[in-house]
């Protein structure tokens, strides 16, 4: 997941999709509201290549580990299957920073 410039990698794992939304469960600090990019990858039964949706949307829902968020809007991505981690069918993620601020 990712919101505005800051960018934090983090893998999950889908729960259930649909053509409106995404349920995965990953720790991460997210808020309600907060915009986000994610990345799924799809099953296939091609041996040289993978298929990954770059999805963007916002968190609706949040239950300890598990994150709902929009889908409103997504592009196609292929990728070798040599570039792709060794974990097929889990998600990358980029969330954004959580800064405190106060005196020191």
């Amino acid at each position: 997941m990712r919101s505005g410039s800051v960018q934090t990698r983090l893998d999950g794992e889908t729960i259930n999709i649909s053509s409106v939304g995404v349920l995965f469960s990953i720790e991460a600090n997210v808020e309600l509201g907060d915009s986000l990019e994610y990345l799924i990858t799809l099953p296939t039964s091609l041996e040289s290549e993978i298929v990954r949706i770059r999805c963007l949307g916002k968190v609706v829902r949040i239950e300890s580990t598990d994150i709902a968020a929009t889908l409103e809007r997504y592009e196609f991505v292929r990728a070798s299957r040599s570039a792709h981690a060794e974990n097929p069918g889990v998600e990358s993620a980029r969330v954004p920073s959580r800064r405190k601020f106060g005196a020191s």
